[in-house]
């Protein structure tokens, strides 16, 4: 009739004693009289129980099984119904809240049978006294009757008793200002805004063209003046994938490699930019000290430039009074 009539390691299911951690259902396995010690139930994953050739074991697949969907629980089901049996059969002495398939509190009772289902789990009742005096709540808007007070009941979000009342609808949301109409531009006579420069049409990425315009009036500046018609900025999605080239640190503290999306004013397509080190960013005092073969100092040096394939400061040319000519990589044909 109870846990207490079986042996050591054993516990009572459905009027029977039964091995802890074995199983003729997955019930068996959910009995907290059987899950309470687990070795049976050991296992490095978080899947759900199942009674397999009659053990219970950890089935790592899935939270759940199948048809079954997890369930997000705000509270714990066990604490938010009761539990009433019919007098035929033995009250509930435990309960397990179940998230698979939804939010299920599962109750046994002292033989280890399951009790009170689903169509007898009623919710928690409360007492008037527990949600203490009954507001008096405003109206939602000028001119409207007061709010409804319902009755007092358990709220599964707040896990505590409190009167259900009515909640006010949020107001309309007023209606979007229209967007301020563009200025219209306002045309020159093209003798005012005096020789028009030469510029050569270049194809933007979007077909347009970047190019000079119409004569138009300045507002800031107060007079006449030529419009440049400029290609929109390009997206990186119209460059395509980036190339994998690496970047590096320039003498000058800037950084070469690829750079953004830009357009190519002689293609007329984007492309990506590519960025290099100048030149002429490295100062005398970054280059090595200049020696010839023989130890001596030489007898000239050219210019202190970069050295892309070295990735430094070095010297173009040194002439040493052995003739000896050493020259950069940058000067090789």
């Amino acid at each position: 009739n109870k846990d207490e009539d079986c042996r050591i390691g054993q516990f009572c299911s459905r009027g029977l004693c039964r091995t802890k951690g074995t199983c003729d259902g997955i019930l068996d396995c959910l009995n907290p009289s059987s899950s309470n010690i687990k070795p049976f139930l050991k296992s490095a994953c978080k899947g759900h129980v199942a009674c397999v050739n009659n053990k219970c074991k950890t089935k790592c697949s899935s939270t759940c099984p199948v048809g079954a969907p997890p369930a997000t629980c705000r509270v714990s089901p066990c604490s938010a119904v009761t539990c009433k049996t019919d007098g035929t059969t033995p009250p509930a002495t435990k309960c397990v809240d179940y998230a698979c398939g939804g939010c299920k509190a599962i109750f046994f009772n002292a033989k280890g049978d399951e009790v009170c289902g689903p169509s007898n789990i009623e919710p928690k009742q409360c007492k008037q006294t527990e949600c203490g005096p009954k507001p008096k709540l405003e109206a939602c808007s000028k001119g409207s009757p007061p709010r409804k007070v319902g009755q007092c009941a358990y709220s599964t979000e707040t896990e505590t008793c409190q009167w259900q009342v009515e909640k006010c609808k949020a107001p309309p949301a007023p209606p979007a200002a229209p967007a301020p109409a563009a200025a219209p531009v306002r045309k020159c006579r093209p003798s005012k805004c005096g020789k028009k420069p030469v510029f050569a049409a270049t194809k933007c990425a979007d077909g347009t063209y970047a190019e000079i315009g119409d004569c138009i009036f300045d507002k800031e500046r107060g007079e006449c003046k030529w419009e440049r018609r400029l290609c929109p900025k390009c997206q990186p999605h119209q460059c395509g994938p980036k190339p994998p080239f690496p970047s590096f640190p320039c003498p000058d503290g800037s950084l070469s490699g690829i750079g953004n999306c830009e357009l190519n004013p002689f293609e007329g397509r984007c492309e990506w930019e590519l960025k290099t080190c100048k030149t002429s960013s490295c100062s005398p005092s970054q280059c090595e000290p200049a020696t010839c073969r023989n130890g001596s100092s030489p007898r000239s040096t050219g210019e202190c430039t970069f050295n892309a394939q070295e990735r430094r400061c070095s010297w173009t040319r040194i002439e040493c009074d052995d003739d000896v000519v050493i020259a950069s990589p940058k000067q090789c044909r």
